[in-house]
């Protein structure tokens, strides 16, 4: 059974597939340790208080008894079938470009900057595992969700700009526990100006 993790609203919860399909975006693994597949995810000491909240409900309500969480770090016994197809080609993360193959929602995604964002001046630096290769096809489906630009930088890393034009789809269509993570990405400066353009 999937976990679920009730946030805002009874239609807005949080699954265990959530969390993997985020992680996947970022620097989670698949992993094939003496024929059992495993997802593994490690995450910044700087997110710690977000982690905890998510990872507190997926053990909470996961029924599965081979997950093992911990402070900074994830580990679930999954089939293998689920998720090795579509994220992989052998030993390579991969993104196809047809969004059917995943059903990425925006809260995995904005899961996903909360994990693995980091503040620049101009913009959010997501880190990814996914192979440079495929950036254009994760670029495409990821502004179709986002409507701002993102452009790629260093190795393993992409660049989500136009970051005060993002904040207000947050707000708006993702539970509060991840906007109110997302609004620390946001400068003084831009919070003040998001709140001189709300209507009066």
């Amino acid at each position: 059974m999937m976990s679920k993790i009730k946030v805002k609203g009874g239609e807005n919860t949080i699954t265990l597939n959530d969390l993997i399909s985020s992680c996947l975006l970022g620097t989670g693994e698949i992993r094939i340790t003496n024929n059992k597949t495993y997802f593994v995810a490690d995450f910044h000491t700087t997110t710690q208080s977000y982690v905890d909240f998510i990872c507190k409900y997926v053990k909470k309500y996961d029924e599965g008894p081979s997950s093992v969480i911990s402070k900074n770090k994830i580990k679930v016994d999954i089939e293998e079938g689920i998720y090795l197809s579509s994220w992989y080609d052998g030993p390579t993360k991969i993104f196809h470009r047809n969004p059917k193959r995943y059903n990425l929602t925006l809260k995995q995604i904005i899961m996903w900057i909360n994990l693995y964002g980091e503040r620049v001046s101009d913009g959010i630096i997501v880190e990814t595992s996914i192979h440079p290769k495929y950036w254009p096809n994760l670029i495409y489906i990821l502004e179709q969700h986002l409507n701002v630009p993102i452009i790629s930088t260093t190795k393993n890393r992409l660049k989500i700009l136009n970051v005060t034009d993002l904040y207000p789809l947050v707000y708006r269509d993702t539970p509060i526990i991840h906007s109110s993570k997302f609004i620390t990405y946001l400068t003084r400066k831009e919070v003040v100006m998001l709140k001189d353009r709300r209507p009066t």
